[in-house]
């Protein structure tokens, strides 16, 4: 019994160590989701106050965005880009998406979803309208990635032939109750 107890100590504090090492706690250039608006503020001094929201205009990958800071409770809950490229070329936007998508496996790992969504099939099958059916709301891309305090989310949509490009990361409050879940479920 001692040696069984010992076993599956050595297995816990393995798995919890390599989970550690997979995905550490939440870090946006410093921030973590305990960070308050004046840590926001010293981090992004040019930042603009926008309602309960922070804003500055940046640039990821070679596409301008503005990132958003929301804040829940006074802590940072939600950190967004909204990408503000624009291109005559709306299939464009798909490789905007796929450069993204491709950084973030490299440092997050493959996500736990990664789908098209045809809400109308007009356009499916011909690749060279993706763009025009994205813009028009038909298609929609999406990759998430859950990990233990964050979700992020990748999207590229569309309505009234305009497309929209997000990267999100939001505090998540669900991890640990998805963890018990899991538990109980063994149970």
């Amino acid at each position: 019994m001692k040696y069984l107890l010992v076993f599956l100590f050595s297995i816990t504090l393995y798995s919890q160590t390599e989970m550690a090492e997979v995905h550490p706690p939440f870090n946006f250039q410093g921030l973590t989701w305990d960070s308050t608006k004046e840590d926001v503020n010293a981090k992004f001094p040019e930042s603009m106050k926008i309602g309960k929201y922070l804003s500055v205009d940046t640039n990821v990958n070679y596409l301008d965005a503005s990132l958003i800071f929301r804040f829940e409770e006074g802590n940072l809950n939600l950190i967004m880009y909204t990408f503000k490229e624009k291109h005559s070329n709306e299939n464009i936007y798909i490789e905007d998406f796929l450069n993204l998508k491709e950084l973030l496996i490299e440092k997050y790992g493959e996500p736990n979803l990664d789908e098209t969504e045809w809400r109308r099939d007009l356009y499916k099958g011909d690749t060279q309208y993706y763009g025009l059916a994205i813009s028009m709301g038909d298609l929609i891309y999406k990759v998430q990635w859950l990990l233990p305090d964050t979700d992020i989310r990748l999207l590229l949509y569309g309505d009234n032939y305009k497309v929209k490009h997000t990267l999100a990361y939001l505090k998540n409050v669900e991890g640990s109750k998805r963890d018990r879940s899991k538990t109980l479920n063994k149970l």
